[in-house]
């Protein structure tokens, strides 16, 4: 009896979004569709705050430079973060703790 589970199009496997639904395989022939749902309230002020400073976040680490990108993971390695460079430097930039990384970049002899 052929597959007629709506990700089997045309032969081809299909997961990810198609009209309105999400296909995930799992396992070698589990298939699983999720009917996407919107939120049904609005953010609160709180949480678009918060958003926001993430993006802010992610936009300061992506405008930094190899040298300080490269100063971050070795902060990480030295210091034996629990995290990467690239989340403690979200980290700290979200709490405004951004003196701890310059603290940390001069021990390891890095001028931030």
């Amino acid at each position: 009896m052929p597959n007629t589970f709506p990700s089997d199009f045309l032969g081809l496997q299909v997961t990810g979004d198609l009209g309105g639904v999400t296909y995930v395989q799992r396992g070698c022939e589990r298939r699983v569709a999720y009917i996407k749902t919107y939120p049904s309230k609005t953010p609160t002020l709180p949480q678009v705050v918060q958003r926001l400073k993430f993006r802010d976040a992610v936009k300061a680490y992506q405008a930094l430079d190899a040298a300080h990108k490269q100063a971050l993971r070795d902060i990480e390695k030295r210091f034996n973060w629990s995290m990467s460079g690239y989340n403690g430097f979200l980290k700290c930039y979200m709490f405004q703790r951004m003196n701890w990384i310059e603290d940390y970049a001069k021990q390891i002899g890095f001028i931030w």
